[in-house]
């Protein structure tokens, strides 16, 4: 028997500002930068990179 297993992707589950805040505040919560380093890496994965950086443009 073949098991076929994937890479757990959690931006697939951020769908909602309070899931974001949630899985944030969770990530902090741990005392490891690294950790919230990579939490942020999928919020704004979920979020979507192209719009993060178009609704943060500083000085356009």
């Amino acid at each position: 028997m073949v098991v076929k297993i994937s890479r757990f992707d959690p931006a697939k589950y951020l769908t909602s500002s309070e899931d974001i805040a949630q899985y944030l505040t969770a990530a902090i919560s741990h005392g490891d930068a690294k950790h919230f380093a990579f939490a942020l890496g999928d919020v704004a994965k979920a979020y979507g990179m192209t719009r993060l950086a178009e609704q943060n443009r500083c000085g356009a």
